[in-house]
């Protein structure tokens, strides 16, 4: 499915004073999934290493030689890394917050070497005194749930997309495209945007049953996510305002609709925390 964001990392790519490049978003929003991608077109290999999955990869950044890292990555993934043509790709960075230093100096001694790493609810990892982002030496990009014209894409709809790309309201829009058009919009209003969602819709034949499990499970993911932050977060509160936020899809958010107990602050903090 195509994104966007390709285009920004294939501009991101051709810079000079290109810096390492975080992908920051939800969790289920198609971050690794654009980096593969962005890698299969661009480059001639790739090194990926998941935090999340392989936390003791850490260890390969602990040298304070980069030159010694760039080897034990080489070791580690048995591939030679060629500047300008391997992308690094560090997936789930929160779980590895003491890399995130490391990265200003690949900046500063290896700067031909492309570097993205792509994270989510980076913010309780940065609150942490011990951990800092080097200021100046990264750059960010966020990314978000596909866009109602990025599900159009995905639905095959290619003249629809490339006709409302080009649609200004000086021109009438004939019904029977008009009409179309709400159809598909409908459509996102109840697939969503998050890539996989859209996936198991599509390839389901758009079997609502297929696609309403899958936001299901996405869900589930999103309540075990918040249990790994109960040292700064209240879980069960959090959990109980993500609950309730669906009900107030078309109305003036009231904090005390969400929790009438509450103090005003602590929903909105809990807002603020579930929006990053």
């Amino acid at each position: 499915m195509e994104r966007k964001a390709l285009d920004v990392l294939i501009e991101w790519k051709a810079r000079a004073n290109r810096k390492p490049l975080i992908i920051r978003g939800a969790r289920q929003v198609g971050k690794t999934e654009l980096v593969r991608i962005f890698a299969r077109r661009e480059f001639d290999s790739l090194i990926e290493i998941n935090f999340d999955e392989y936390p003791q990869k850490a260890s390969l950044f602990s040298d304070d030689d980069i030159q010694n890292v760039f080897r034990f990555i080489e070791i580690d993934a048995n591939q030679k890394i060629v500047p300008g043509k391997t992308l690094l790709f560090l997936d789930e960075i929160q779980s590895a917050p003491m890399v995130l230093a490391r990265l200003r100096y690949f900046y500063e001694k290896m700067p031909a070497l492309h570097v993205i790493c792509a994270g989510s609810l980076l913010d309780f990892i940065l609150s942490e005194p011990d951990y800092s982002v080097p200021v100046g030496r990264i750059e960010f990009l966020y990314l978000g749930p596909m866009t109602f014209e990025e599900f159009l894409r995905a639905r095959g709809q290619e003249q629809l997309h490339e006709y409302l790309n080009s649609y200004t309201l000086a021109t009438p829009m004939p019904e029977a495209i008009h009409t179309k058009l709400l159809g598909f919009l409908k459509e996102y209003f109840v697939v969503g945007g998050l890539p996989g969602v859209v996936k198991a819709y599509i390839e389901s034949s758009l079997d609502p049953i297929v696609t309403s499990r899958e936001q299901q499970n996405i869900l589930q993911t999103y309540y075990v996510d918040f249990g790994k932050y109960k040292k700064k977060v209240n879980v069960s509160f959090l959990q109980d305002i993500f609950k309730k936020i669906p009900t107030q899809i078309g109305k003036t958010v009231k904090y005390t609709a969400l929790n009438p107990l509450a103090k005003s602050l602590l929903v909105k903090e809990s807002l603020d925390l579930l929006e990053k």
